[in-house]
């Protein structure tokens, strides 16, 4: 009797995968995984992995091609493109990562209340996301970074999160609007809990799933907004290292030196595909 009692779910578990053979059942997440850890690796190991320093600048007024000296060739200044390359990887995982806690904070501070109010609270909040996202994303990251009297890695990456938090308000709504109607949440309405206990205790929790898939696509939109003001001027001082800087400096030479624009490009394609390959499986997942 124990026996057929307990063999379905022992059954069940014994058969889920594990470790490597789980990662090999999701291919997507896998690569999302290992492309995402090559990026994290070389931004961490930056100061061990670079040849040169990112702001050491050689003699010469045009950029040098890939040679044992310099393995990816140089800029117009002479800087070794590898040594740029790693250390903005720094920069741009520190704005993406920073800029989506700032866009999950506005968003979360929007979507909830709108979703759990709903009526005249829930259509002023959406009437406010929508008049945001009627202006493009790097238009309005330009104009907001244009009015900043100065820029920094602090001013960049809230800009970035300034603006790329629409998204996550309208999902976080839509959630807790279904959230709302759950049981769970009825019986705590009736032992007498209020609207801010469960809204941080009840339904928060369980978005966590949807945060972490938005997140993720979030994330990729930050790096790309961040190459997009750097490409325009209007992202990380020279001479910081920046890779959006680098693509802009890179049209100037794309005839005489166009590895100048490959591996910037390759870098940035690298990052945000692989976290929009984590994104789409567990979007997928959820389903």
């Amino acid at each position: 009797m124990a026996a057929q009692l307990f063999s379905g779910p022992m059954t069940s578990r014994a058969r889920q995968p594990r470790g490597a053979a789980w990662l090999a059942a999701r291919p997507l997440l896998a690569t999302g995984l290992l492309l995402l850890c090559v990026v994290v690796g070389a931004a961490v190991f930056a100061p061990w992995l670079a040849p040169h320093s990112p702001l050491t600048q050689a003699r010469g007024d045009a950029p040098l091609p890939p040679s044992t000296h310099f393995p990816l060739g140089t800029d117009s200044l002479g800087r070794d493109l590898l040594s740029r390359l790693l250390f903005g990887a720094r920069y741009s995982l520190a704005i993406g990562g920073c800029a989506t806690l700032v866009a999950l904070a506005i968003g979360l501070l929007v979507g909830l209340p709108a979703g759990y109010f709903g009526g005249m609270v829930d259509g002023a909040l959406m009437r406010l996301v929508d008049v945001v996202m009627a202006f493009p994303s790097i238009l309005l990251a330009v104009a907001l970074a244009a009015v900043l009297p100065y820029r920094n890695l602090g001013t960049v990456l809230l800009v970035i999160g300034l603006v790329n938090w629409t998204t996550v308000a309208r999902v976080v709504r839509g959630e807790t609007l279904a959230l709302r109607e759950q049981a769970f949440v009825e019986a705590a309405r009736a032992l007498g809990a209020g609207p801010g206990r469960v809204l941080l205790r009840h339904i928060a929790p369980h978005l966590a799933p949807t945060l972490l898939t938005v997140a993720s696509l979030s994330a990729g939109t930050a790096i790309l907004l961040d190459a997009g003001l750097s490409y325009l001027g209007m992202g990380l001082p020279q001479p910081t290292p920046s890779w959006g800087d680098m693509l802009r400096e890179a049209q100037r030479w794309y005839r005489a030196a166009p590895w100048l624009a490959v591996w910037p490009g390759v870098a940035v394609l690298i990052t945000v595909g692989g976290l929009n390959m984590i994104a789409f499986d567990l979007q997928r997942r959820r389903r």
